[in-house]
């Protein structure tokens, strides 16, 4: 299947600039608070010692090199912008984790063979990015061995008012790319029918963090 990064304006809006400042704030900050929550309620949740990962969106790869400087194994990232997997490569050899994370460039959504298995997958603000849920969200969890962890947009007035302005800001600037809201319940069902107990794990903003381990 043909990748979808021009229509929904995926490649101008994770474009090498972003990915610069992705890598600055990672080198200087480390992780942003709600990737620590959501890196928490993975430890609370899964054993990562000698564990697989895959990260789905990985952007410029800060958690998953994270986890990988913690506990994990191996990890595989994937990302539709090949300037953000650039920056994953190049923090991941910063970094020392290079031997042990695999980049791969591709639209997981419209190709989700360029990802293999994992003991747990991770999606961080991505299913916001893609109008369609289900081609996105039941792959990804068809991979998770046991675990699937994800933010999201958390329900709620304010939260769509946000996606409406800064998608009205897009539209100013001529932008394609869009922001979308998927209902958290929507989110639990598929999951649910994947085999997995959905369990709300926090929220860091106007994100909610979801992690959900296999029956």
């Amino acid at each position: 299947m043909a990748c979808e990064c021009s229509a929904l304006g995926l490649d101008e809006m994770f474009d090498e600039r972003m990915a610069r400042w992705d890598v600055r704030r990672f080198r200087r900050r480390g992780l942003p608070k709600r990737a620590r929550r959501l890196l928490s309620a993975i430890e609370r949740t899964a054993q990562l010692s000698g564990a697989s990962a895959l990260e789905i969106g990985a952007g410029a790869g800060g958690l998953t090199i994270t986890m990988l400087r913690r506990s994990l194994a191996v990890a595989h990232t994937v990302d539709a912008s090949p300037a953000f997997a650039r920056a994953a490569r190049e923090l991941a050899r910063e970094y020392g984790v290079a031997d042990r994370m695999h980049v791969a460039v591709g639209d997981f959504a419209a190709d989700p063979d360029v990802a293999s298995e994992a003991d747990v997958v991770v999606l961080d603000r991505v299913i916001c990015c893609y109008p369609g849920l289900e081609e996105l969200l039941r792959p990804a969890a068809d991979r998770a061995r046991r675990l699937i962890a994800l933010t999201y947009p958390r329900p709620g007035c304010l939260t769509r008012r946000v996606i409406g302005g800064l998608n009205a800001c897009h539209a100013l600037f001529r932008r394609r790319f869009r922001m979308h809201y998927h209902a958290p319940r929507r989110v639990q069902e598929i999951l649910r029918e994947k085999g997995f107990a959905p369990t709300v794990a926090g929220h860091a903003g106007v994100w909610e963090i979801l992690v959900a381990a296999r029956g």
